[in-house]
């Protein structure tokens, strides 16, 4: 099977902030998932299986920011399932924090996510238009 990856590339500072992005919105989809888990139970399914995947990056980012020693850009890939979970974290992060540092960091890494992602549904979708 042919996995699709997005490669991204971030400054060490900006890197320092995934973690903390990822944990938050980890936390908000557990605390849905809890609160509808009887009422819906698809949508309970849905918010655990996010919230495993905001997991695993929680792990990756924390793996890249312990290298012995620090690059000042990082690169690293995300498979494309891990990416749309990675911007909706961002776009969670972004209204949430009153930070405007974190908040202007947030979204120029969620603009560069964004980009990236639209270019390969372009070729995607380019591909079954023949």
């Amino acid at each position: 099977m042919n996995t699709t990856v997005i490669k991204i590339k971030l400054s060490h500072s900006r890197l320092q902030l995934l973690p903390d992005v990822m944990l938050n919105f980890l936390d908000f989809e557990l605390i849905v998932s809890e609160s509808v888990q009887n009422s819906h139970k698809k949508i309970s399914e849905d918010k655990q299986i996010t919230a495993s995947i905001a997991a695993e990056l929680v792990r990756h980012f924390n793996k890249q920011l312990e290298k012995r020693s620090p690059a000042e850009t990082h690169s690293f890939k995300l498979e494309v399932h891990h990416a749309i979970i990675f911007q909706r974290a961002l776009l969670y992060n972004i209204t949430e924090t009153k930070d405007d540092f974190k908040r202007n960091a947030y979204e120029i890494i969620k603009n560069e996510l964004n980009q990236k992602v639209v270019s390969i549904s372009s070729v995607r979708n380019w591909g079954n238009d023949a």
